[in-house]
């Protein structure tokens, strides 16, 4: 009798282990199928009758990802940590959700080691590197995505983009043209289809090859006319001889975007190779104050005082020039040490001042932590200083340049 009562009693202890198991099992089916509000009812349940259990923890973790709620994801991996790769990638996607590049990257390059073919984690992994500027490392993974089956027309679109950030026109046109192999019509992309039609233009202007880029600036145009699209399809025309056109373009630039700073220039200086210095001075008055200003702009007023032989301002326009030349000139030498060196000293001091401009002080913070130990420089100090105490910056242009 009394061994009948315990056999009775182990059955009802499996069978409810086994119930409450079921809970967890349901739990992630709904999370797998895109249901996290019901594994967070699934999930918090079986917590409540065993608050101790590590899996469920972790899979809560995981649903609250899914749910975009990073913070009390992070504090329930702190306490559990991360095993799995569908942990691991979660973990991954929840310092995303926080912009914090520098502690994703070995989290989501981990889960992707383990799940090589996990299309989300190599997107992910992708974003995270070229937020850090690691541009060969984002290539190398945009380019397994794009390998993946169905997936092969956002990958391309990738490649393309870190193509064109790197300057390599022709790769960059190439690659839209092989999302446009898999989506003829540029729809269901991470972009819309005018901007795809847009950027593979404007790449293919650059390539050096206008009178293929026409097409594709005028179809960007055709579906949603914009700016941008005439500012370039009227680079296009112009380089085609074609500037009645070109100017044309230009002015429905300035139709759509009275601002727009490019357009202007573009038609001011097609009035100084008429001579014509008031007509030229009608396109760019609106810019005289725009903090977007460049030296190519200032250098266009400059040529109209010099028509209209008013030599005092024509001198305070060089002046002007002169200065956004020097601005640009360290825009520019910024620029190609973020690309040509991302790793380096200075490339990681300036990635920090980006993070802080932005106001991400934390990843600011974790990348300056990799650098203010061989700091023996005063505008590395005082943008360390400026970063803990959240206060103003030191500005740019006191970094010696000639270091880089």
């Amino acid at each position: 009798m009394v061994a009948s009562v315990v056999v009775a009693t182990v059955v009802t202890a499996c069978a409810m282990v086994q119930w409450r198991n079921r809970d967890l099992r349901l739990a992630q089916q709904a999370l797998t199928r895109g249901d996290p509000e019901r594994a967070y009812q699934l999930v918090t349940a079986f917590l409540s009758e065993q608050p101790a259990n590590t899996t469920a923890k972790a899979l809560l973790a995981r649903v609250f990802v899914s749910m975009g709620r990073p913070e009390p994801a992070l504090q329930l991996f702190d306490d559990v940590g991360a095993a799995t790769p569908e942990e691991l990638h979660a973990l991954g996607r929840a310092l995303l959700m926080q912009s914090r590049w520098s502690d994703a990257l070995p989290v989501l390059t981990r889960a992707v080691e383990l799940a090589p073919t996990n299309a989300d984690g190599l997107y992910e992994l992708t974003s995270a590197r070229l937020q850090l500027g690691l541009y060969k490392d984002a290539l190398a993974s945009a380019t397994r995505f794009a390998q993946l089956p169905s997936h092969e027309p956002r990958g391309w679109v990738l490649i393309g983009s870190i193509e064109g950030d790197l300057s390599n026109y022709r790769k960059a046109a190439d690659a839209y043209l092989r999302v446009l192999e898999y989506a003829p019509a540029a729809k269901n992309l991470q972009v819309r289809a005018d901007e795809l039609f847009l950027e593979l233009g404007r790449m293919l202007l650059g390539a050096g090859t206008p009178a293929e880029a026409v097409n594709h600036l005028q179809r960007s145009i055709d579906i949603l006319p914009s700016a941008d699209g005439f500012v370039s399809l009227g680079v296009a025309q112009a380089e085609l001889g074609e500037l009645e056109a070109a100017v044309d373009a230009w002015t429905q630039a300035v139709t759509i975007s009275p601002s727009n700073l490019v357009a202007r220039e573009y038609l001011a200086n097609e009035r100084l190779q008429e001579r014509d210095a008031d007509g030229a001075l009608q396109w760019l008055k609106p810019l005289e104050k725009s903090p977007s200003l460049k030296a190519s702009t200032a250098y266009a007023f400059q040529r109209c005082f010099i028509l209209r032989k008013e030599p005092k301002l024509a001198e305070q326009w060089q002046e002007k020039a002169a200065a956004l030349r020097e601005r640009e000139k360290l825009a520019v030498a910024i620029e190609n040490l973020l690309i040509e060196a991302p790793l380096s000293y200075w490339a990681r001091v300036i990635r920090a001042h980006e993070f802080a401009s932005a106001g991400n002080w934390k990843q600011a913070e974790a990348v300056l932590d990799t650098v203010t130990s061989a700091s023996k420089d005063p505008f590395v100090d005082d943008l360390t200083s400026a970063v803990r105490n959240r206060s103003a910056l030191p500005p740019l242009t006191r970094l010696p340049i000639t270091q880089f």
